[in-house]
């Protein structure tokens, strides 16, 4: 009875084993990250909900956040605390002001 078992409990594990998916999206860090330094050259300021507007899902919409990021630490854009909760505002970075950004980090005080 033992070995019943056992020989069903094998079937049952091989007819269930877990199905992973990979989805291929439509999008990538690096349209995200390029579409979204072209919104903030165009308009220099935007909130940070104008962001996600184009976002089609939660996916998506990380990917958008995580090339804010990116671009914040690369110094193409700033993050700018508004007036009252939540308010941020993102601002483009002229490439002149990037430069002397970078060379203030660079140069120790």
């Amino acid at each position: 009875m033992k070995a019943f078992e056992r020989a069903m409990q094998k079937f049952s594990d091989r007819m269930n084993k877990p199905v992973h998916t990979v989805v291929q999206y439509d999008y990538t860090m690096e349209t995200s990250r390029d579409r979204m330094l072209v919104m903030a050259r165009e308009q220099q300021t935007l909130s940070f909900e104008r962001i996600f507007d184009t976002a089609e899902n939660r996916v998506h919409a990380i990917f958008l956040f995580l090339s804010l990021l990116e671009l914040v630490q690369q110094k193409f854009l700033k993050i700018i605390i508004g007036e009252g909760k939540n308010n941020f505002i993102i601002e483009y970075n002229e490439p002149e002001n990037r430069l002397a950004e970078l060379d203030d980090i660079q140069q120790p005080q």
